[in-house]
């Protein structure tokens, strides 16, 4: 049986912009899920599943995540968090201020079964 976050692997993978590799590290724990690449600009995305009625992004990472990425996005690295919650998904982009903070960019509630993935990738190309 697949895990959840691998179904919305398996949901979002052809429409992400550019090149793309699934990161499977166990070395080096609170590495994203996903590192791409689109017209030379590297990315990040964390993939997160919501099972709860009201989603705090920050609730659902690691310790070893918060850490990777409030030193990535310090040293200049793009993060989005896409957290699949029922059948909507939202785009967060990694932000460090005073602490490190996830926006909200974007959220497909899913309209008549379907996704709109060509907004989804339109909107994921403005941020590269």
């Amino acid at each position: 049986m697949k895990k959840p976050e691998q179904k919305l692997w398996n949901l979002i993978k052809d429409h992400l912009p550019g090149v793309y590799d699934r990161i499977e590290n166990i070395a080096e724990s609170g590495m994203p899920d996903i590192n791409a690449c689109y017209e030379g600009n590297d990315y990040w995305i964390e993939l997160k599943i919501c099972q709860k009625k009201l989603c705090n992004v920050k609730e659902l990472h690691e310790p070893s995540q918060l850490s990777w990425h409030t030193r990535r996005v310090n040293a200049g690295s793009l993060i989005f968090v896409i957290v699949k919650h029922k059948e909507e998904i939202k785009i967060y982009i990694v932000k460090f201020c005073k602490e490190l903070e996830y926006e909200l960019i974007y959220t497909d509630p899913r309209n008549k079964n379907k996704y709109s993935w060509a907004d989804f990738t339109t909107f994921l190309t403005t941020y590269l």
